[in-house]
């Protein structure tokens, strides 16, 4: 059965075309001679000659003069309102209905409406070729910067003269059945909510050369921040506010060592010491690394490459302009590994019985009809916490986790959960941040202390050492949450869902881009315009409104 997208536009198609199919059979009923007149009106599908009955206009509702359309030639575009195949193509490309799926469609609806395209590729003005380049071991295709800020703007009522990018760099992977994954370049004008697409890389694996990867964003980049654009007859100036990755990525494009590696941190010299067959980092105070040391190389042991990484020619702080993003550190990374060693690990002190585990599930799930609209994700149970997403585990430390375990963990180990939830609350509001930074500090440097007392050294892994790091951040973006990974992440599901088979990935993911981009079908652009380096980018979010103790 069709969803009910597909039953409206149907609906809605069937009425342009009964439309259409009156007005052509009142013309056949016209006398000879008066095809033009303007005496004649069409009224609910009959002819009133307006000389004969001057009132009826009075008894119904207003109606059409047949001299005021050449009902023969009728078609979509003189339907009030926006032209019937421009929203045609918004619908095919918003719900990424398929290219056979799309052509059926036309060939039932040319049979009502007569200036539809035969092929959906006509009807959104799909790109006929492409320019890519070879970037081993897959290609590249680069949308460009200045264009993909030119759709914005025009798109938008976005005023401010100054405009700062949010950058993120990541990998997805495409099929099930293949090894094709895409390394998007996304862009986000801070204080805004749609990211916007500048390049895409595909390939059986990540690019092989990071510098060649980045080189056209880069010099692209490097020109707009000198010169800045004009567009809509106004000089826009374009500044780089952070670079927002998970550590694999961010590792990949600086050239450092990876999360699971010795000097694994670029925010601090302190040496990872292996432990049970990890790396993990103890609670130490270590002087900071910055963008002298990083540039001149004074800590070699941080680096994995020789060579400059192409960021370095960008006029950007190397170590404060590359934060840690919570969603990952926090919400993917701490939290799942408290609750995995709540409930997965067994015969320890800190693990829950299987019972315990039963009714906390059901207490979860209880609150389901609770949940505001803004939490998009209602509880499940702790059976599917593999599978949990971030937005959950986000949720459950924020929310549920601090009502819902009470009773059930001993009372050190619920306190210091409670530590933690109300540390990351008051580094994610764009006030506490600054006025209570140094109570946020301190409760996530408590809660790392306790972790090898209460838990196992084995858990002191680099998740738990970002959280001595978060308070510095969160005072210089204004709160974690104007450098969250959370937007970036939702729109590589977007992305994902506009390849349909395993050929011409990147042509299908250009095309899908440029339609869209065409149609202003990713996101509508809304109406906030202060955009200054510190503005969080949600200014109106469910779970950071006025902190409630």
């Amino acid at each position: 059965m069709p969803n009910r997208k597909c039953r409206n536009f149907i609906r809605e198609a069937s009425h342009v075309a009964a439309a259409i199919a009156t007005k052509r059979k009142a013309l056949a009923e016209v006398p000879e001679g008066l095809e033009n007149s303007l005496d004649i009106a069409v009224i609910g599908g009959c002819l009133i000659p307006i000389d004969i009955q001057p009132n009826c206009t009075d008894l119904v509702p207003p109606c059409t003069a047949i001299g005021d359309i050449d009902i023969s030639t009728t078609t979509s575009s003189q339907v009030e309102g926006e032209p019937f195949t421009i929203r045609s193509a918004k619908w095919v490309s918003a719900n990424n209905i398929s290219k056979q799926a799309g052509n059926a469609l036309l060939v039932l609806l040319s049979e009502k409406i007569s200036d539809l395209p035969k092929d959906v590729r006509t009807l959104k003005s799909t790109p006929r070729s492409i320019v890519k380049r070879k970037v081993d071991p897959g290609e590249y295709v680069h949308y460009g910067v200045r264009d993909a800020l030119t759709d914005f703007l025009i798109n938008s009522d976005f005023h401010s003269p100054n405009i700062f990018l949010n950058v993120n760099v990541d990998g997805l992977p495409l099929l099930k059945s293949s090894l094709k994954q895409a390394w998007p370049i996304l862009i986000n004008v801070n204080g805004t909510k749609p990211v916007i697409v500048v390049g895409i890389y595909v390939g059986n694996s990540k690019p092989k050369d990071p510098n060649i990867y980045l080189k056209e964003f880069v010099d692209e980049l490097q020109t707009l921040v000198r010169d800045g654009m004009i567009c809509r007859n106004k000089h826009f100036n374009i500044g780089i506010r952070a670079f927002i990755n998970d550590a694999p990525a961010w590792a990949f494009i600086l050239g450092v060592k990876h999360h699971s590696g010795y000097y694994c941190c670029n925010k601090c010299v302190q040496k990872g010491e292996r432990f049970e067959r990890r790396i993990i980092f103890k609670k130490e105070h270590n002087v900071s690394t910055c963008n002298e040391s990083f540039r001149n190389r004074l800590y070699p042991d941080h680096h994995n490459i020789t060579e400059e990484p192409a960021l370095e020619k960008l006029q950007i702080d190397m170590v404060e302009q590359f934060p840690f993003d919570y969603m990952h550190v926090v919400c993917l990374g701490v939290v799942k590994t408290i609750l995995v060693a709540w409930t997965r690990v067994r015969r320890q002190p800190f693990s829950l019985r299987r019972d315990s585990i039963s009714l906390i599930s059901a207490q979860f799930c209880s609150l389901k009809i609770f949940f505001p609209k803004e939490i998009s994700r209602k509880p499940r149970p702790l059976d599917d916490l593999e599978r949990f997403k971030a937005t959950e585990l986000r949720t459950f430390l924020l929310y549920t986790g601090p009502v819902v375990m009470k009773g059930f963990l001993d009372t050190a180990r619920y306190n210091h959960f409670l530590v933690l939830s109300l540390g990351i609350r008051l580094l994610l509001h764009e006030e506490y941040c600054k006025t209570k930074n140094g109570l946020a500090d301190a409760l996530l440097n408590k809660f790392v202390e306790e972790i090898p007392t209460l838990y196992s050294f084995t858990m002191l892994s680099f998740n738990f050492h970002c959280l001595t790091h978060l308070s510095r951040q969160a005072l210089k973006f204004n709160s974690l949450e104007t450098i969250s990974a959370f937007p970036f992440e939702n729109f590589l599901g977007q992305l994902k869902v506009m390849v349909k088979k395993s050929d011409f990935v990147i042509e299908q993911l250009y095309n899908r881009i440029v339609e869209k981009s065409l149609l202003n079908v990713f996101h509508k652009v809304d109406k906030f315009n202060n955009n200054v380096p510190g503005q969080k980018i949600y200014h109106n979010n469910f779970f950071f409104n006025p902190l409630i103790c």
